[in-house]
């Protein structure tokens, strides 16, 4: 996975960071990449990341070559990823993800991106919040690892943002029209009502047809009008429905961390609005209402091809492919409300255009002249990477 991958994952990728141990500096330099210095600190954290992610690989594949669950532990060195020894794959992304630390820093070095201050205050709020309220320290001190460092490579997910922007946003060289970004608001995501109910652990056929014949009748008190907020109270008693739902689904699964607050920061001169429009359009207007998506967006649900079918205003209930749950979902019009449109924009961006920003961005990588401190890099060995035991 690229750094800029971290922006569009609905969890941020686990970042581990290892500081120095005996005999060596602590700002020791492992690699100097087209001038660039990457300290040992984030050679370690691009190692250990590509192991994890090397890990999960290994585990889908798996997966996919047995229906039956693993119940053995697997012996991850014993495999072979790309024709590759675990042990050298790992080795070789890591190189190529300390490459990419190094293009981003030339970029910011030459000034073709930067960060506000608020972004840079958001990426430091998000670390310290894995560090300390996910309780990531565990993992990260276990292995010599700083809070400062941690914050320092966390930053680069903030700069691939920053250069795709600058490439695709608003202004960009490559900038993707308004009609375009709308026409595939429209075809990948739908706006809904939703009322949801997972089965209790164990339920019977019996209690799971109750279940649903509940959430049918809420489908027909909406089919024939009734306001969805109270049906909605109805169901959810204690929420305070005072929270704008939608604004908080946008912000925290859009892998693009702050894409949206720079998005309104630097529209365009041929696309500027008025003070009170942009006020207007922060939030929902309807703060139940929530964004589904197809498979390719950050809001992907199973059930949105169904529900793209509907008319605005038509209701369905779905009881999903496992039969753990049922849900009923009121569509609406997406295009009713301008926030929308003003909140997926950059989401829409990644979804068109990451697979072309990633080839490019690895062919440019590529062109950086790599000289490595093997004095350095050879005392990080994959294998002696720890993982203590602990729950995130």
């Amino acid at each position: 996975m690229k750094v800029f991958k971290k922006l569009i994952a609905v969890i941020l990728t686990l970042t581990v960071l290892m500081t120095m141990t005996a005999c060596h500096k602590k700002d020791e330099v492992a690699l100097t990449i087209d001038g660039i210095n990457i300290t040992s600190a984030l050679y370690m954290n691009a190692l250990i990341e590509c192991d994890m992610e090397a890990k999960t690989r290994v585990d889908e594949e798996l997966s996919e070559k047995s229906e039956e669950t693993q119940t053995e532990e697997v012996d991850y060195f014993a495999q072979t990823i790309d024709n590759m020894s675990y042990v050298d794959y790992v080795k070789a992304e890591a190189l190529e993800r300390c490459r990419e630390y190094a293009f981003y820093q030339k970029l910011v070095d030459n000034k073709t991106i930067s960060l506000t201050d608020e972004e840079k205050a958001e990426a430091e709020y998000y670390a310290e919040a894995y560090w300390s309220y996910y309780g990531y320290s565990a993992l990260y001190e276990a292995n010599g690892v700083s809070l400062e460092t941690y914050k320092k490579a966390f930053l680069y997910t903030y700069y691939a943002n920053a250069y795709f922007m600058h490439i695709y946003g608003e202004g960009g060289e490559k900038e993707i029209d308004a009609e375009t970004i709308k026409k595939t608001m429209n075809d990948k995501y739908a706006l809904v009502y939703t009322l949801s109910k997972t089965y209790e652990e164990n339920a019977t056929d019996a209690e799971k047809a109750a279940v649903k014949a509940t959430y049918e009748g809420y489908a027909k008190r909406l089919e024939k009008g009734e306001d969805f907020k109270k049906i909605y109270d109805e169901v959810n008693p204690s929420d305070n429905s005072d929270i704008n739902i939608t604004e908080v689904t946008s912000d925290t699964s859009s892998g693009s961390t702050s894409s949206e607050k720079t998005s309104s920061e630097n529209t365009s001169s041929g696309n500027t609005s008025s003070g009170a429009e942009e006020k207007e359009n922060a939030t929902a207007k309807d703060s139940l209402a929530s964004v589904i998506g197809d498979e390719d967006t950050n809001h992907a649900s199973s059930d949105f091809d169904t529900i793209y079918t509907l008319k605005t205003g038509e209701v369905k209930v779905i009881e999903n492919k496992e039969k753990t749950g049922v849900a009923v979902y009121k569509k609406l019009d997406i295009n009713e409300d301008p926030y929308y449109l003003k909140s997926l924009s950059d989401e829409i961006r990644v979804v068109l255009k990451e697979e072309e920003y990633e080839k490019q961005v690895d062919e440019d990588v590529l062109k950086l002249t790599l000289s490595e401190n093997t004095y350095a890099t050879n005392r990080f060995k994959v294998k002696k990477i720890i993982y203590p035991e602990t729950n995130y």
